[in-house]
C-alpha cells in the first residue's frame, strides 16, 4: 500500500515522496531542465514536467541529453580513402 506523502513515479512506476519527484527538478539548471524534459517526451510524449520524475529517472534522462548533445556536436570523421 502506498502511503498518502507518496506518489508514482510517473517514468519508472516505483513509489517515492511526493517531494522527491519535484525538488531535483525546480533545482536543476533552466538549460539543462528545457533539454532532459524534450528528451523525457520523446520516450513518454504524454508526460510533462508537473508530474514530476524521481532522481534516477531524472538523471538517467539528464545523461541521455548530455550524451545527445555531444553526438550533435560532434563532426563526422574522415575514413581517409574512397572506395
Amino acid at each position: 500500500m502506498i502511503a498518502l506523502s507518496e506518489t508514482i513515479c510517473p517514468l519508472c512506476s516505483q513509489p517515492f515522496p511526493t517531494a522527491q519527484l519535484h525538488q531535483h527538478i525546480a533545482s536543476e539548471h533552466p538549460l539543462w531542465r528545457h533539454g532532459t524534459i524534450k528528451v523525457i517526451q520523446a520516450y513518454h510524449p504524454g508526460w510533462i514536467e508537473e508530474q514530476g520524475a524521481c532522481e534516477s529517472c531524472w538523471k538517467s534522462f539528464r545523461e541521455a541529453d548530455r550524451v545527445l548533445n555531444q553526438l550533435k556536436g560532434s563532426r563526422p570523421q574522415n575514413t581517409g580513402g574512397t572506395y
